[in-house]
């Protein structure tokens, strides 16, 4: 509550152009707005704890690690303020090695097309719409094969030499 209080007070005023999202970890822990960042990786990093994403493990020998890194993004309110600042740890999936690390690769994506349909056919038939924002949902599919990361900047793994061996998914893994 303390800290929800100040950050209310200190953020008055201030809309999401006005703070500079930064490019990497340094940026965000040297910036300004450095504890609102530092918060928002400590509450990431539970996330993926919560959520058992992966488990710390000494570095097999001859494994190829995956680097991962961090986006930043400060969330908005309907009237336009401040009202979350998130961290999401991404893995640089691009450094996946294919037969290795992954065997295929899917997007799901929808098209717009097929959603305007899927809206017109709910108006003929008065039906309503719902839609339903499952939290952190990509954490929830499992890893097909073993999968080795090195921590991620302002991720200390509890002994040195040990890597996080992912068991569920993370954005940007294939």
């Amino acid at each position: 509550d303390d800290f929800q209080a100040r950050v209310a007070k200190h953020l008055t005023g201030l809309k999401r152009d006005d703070i500079p999202v930064p490019k990497n970890y340094k940026e965000a822990i040297g910036g300004e707005f450095k504890e609102y960042w530092m918060a928002a990786v400590k509450k990431e990093v539970k996330n993926l704890e919560d959520h058992g994403v992966h488990s710390w493990v000494p570095k097999p020998p001859g494994v190829h690690l995956i680097k991962g890194t961090w986006a930043w993004k400060v969330k908005t309110d309907n009237n336009s303020e401040i009202s979350q600042w998130k961290a999401r740890l991404v893995a640089q999936g691009f450094r996946q090695i294919y037969g290795v690390q992954f065997l295929s690769t899917m997007a799901p994506v929808g098209k717009l097309t097929t959603f305007r349909a899927m809206l017109a056919e709910l108006a003929r038939r008065g039906m309503d719409l719902q839609f339903l924002d499952i939290k952190s949902a990509y954490l929830t599919a499992d890893m097909d094969m073993d999968c080795y990361m090195e921590p991620p900047p302002g991720v200390v793994p509890p002994r040195p030499g040990h890597v996080m061996k992912l068991e569920k998914g993370l954005y940007g893994l294939r």
